[in-house]
């Protein structure tokens, strides 16, 4: 009878060891899947912090497919600038055209140069918050 109480209460107590662990895993497993499902959408918040333009669409794809609307609407530079980060972008694996990176340069430099710094800050600042963070 001791023999069967023993192993009866051992049984017990791993079933309360595997429980335990699943309630503490659960919630980080979907918060997890979350966060994967926002990372596989990213230019749908995005699409609303970038202002409307010729290369808006590329930006999307091509830009946005990698880093967080932040990375790019933070930066204001130049249109040299921005040549040189879209190609150092493809040299590390961006596919983009040289067609495409033309008009990619030509929208974040007319958007995000020097010059529209304070004009996009008070329209896009407030839109490019990211959503539930």
């Amino acid at each position: 009878m001791l023999k069967i109480r023993a192993r009866l209460d051992g049984r017990t107590a791993r079933f309360r060891l595997i429980a335990a662990a699943v309630l503490v895993a659960l919630p980080l497993l979907c918060a997890a899947g979350q966060a994967d499902k926002q990372k596989t959408d990213p230019s749908r918040s995005a699409t609303d912090s970038l202002p409307d333009g010729p290369g808006k669409e590329l930006v999307l794809k091509k830009c946005v497919s990698c880093h967080a609307i932040q990375i790019v609407t933070a930066k204001h530079a130049s249109a040299d600038d921005w040549a040189q980060t879209v190609s150092k972008m493809v040299g590390r694996g961006a596919v983009v055209s040289d067609d495409d990176a033309d008009v990619i340069v030509d929208y974040l430099s007319a958007h995000f140069g020097p010059s529209a710094k304070s004009s996009n800050s008070s329209s896009a600042g407030s839109s490019a918050t990211p959503e539930g963070k």
